[in-house]
This record gives C-alpha cells, sequence and structure tokens, in this order.
C-alpha cells in the first residue's frame, strides 16, 4: 500500500515486536483513512488478529485504542468493523 493515512492499534506482544520496533511497537492496520477524518462509530471492543507472520495473536481492544497513524503498510484486509 503506498504511504497514507490508516486507523490502527498497537499489537501488545511486545516481547516479539520489540526486538524491532523499540520505540513505537508493531502497528495492525484497520482501515484506510484521511488525515482529518474523525474515528469511525466502533463497537466498544474489538478483536484483533495481529498482521506480523511470526506473531499472529489475538487480543480484545477498546475503541480509543484505535488511532490514526500515518505511514507505509503492507496490502492488508481491512477489519469487518472498517468495510
Amino acid at each position: 500500500m503506498p504511504l497514507g493515512y490508516y486507523w490502527v492499534v498497537t499489537c501488545r506482544n511486545t516481547a516479539l515486536h520489540h526486538e524491532r520496533n523499540l520505540l513505537a511497537g508493531h502497528r495492525i492496520p484497520l482501515g484506510r483513512t484521511d488525515g482529518t477524518a474523525e474515528r469511525p462509530p466502533l463497537p466498544n471492543r474489538l478483536d484483533v488478529v495481529c498482521d506480523d507472520a511470526v506473531c499472529r495473536k489475538s487480543y480484545s481492544y477498546d475503541r480509543e485504542e484505535v488511532f490514526r497513524w500515518h505511514g507505509d503498510v503492507a496490502p492488508f484486509l481491512p477489519h469487518p468493523a472498517f468495510e
């Protein structure tokens, strides 16, 4: 995917991802957005599976943990809450 804005959460499997990205953790893309859109209405909890091929852990996130991030991501399937 090209450089752009995405709704993401940070994977909680810090033991695995800490080695690769010491400061920011691994961001899991949920959906594409733009620089000004408000967070869409979301359920109170989102179940998300890490997209990292080594990790693949599933965690539940509060909607407040979803944030906008600007950067490059590998191709991904949007989370059902963002389709």
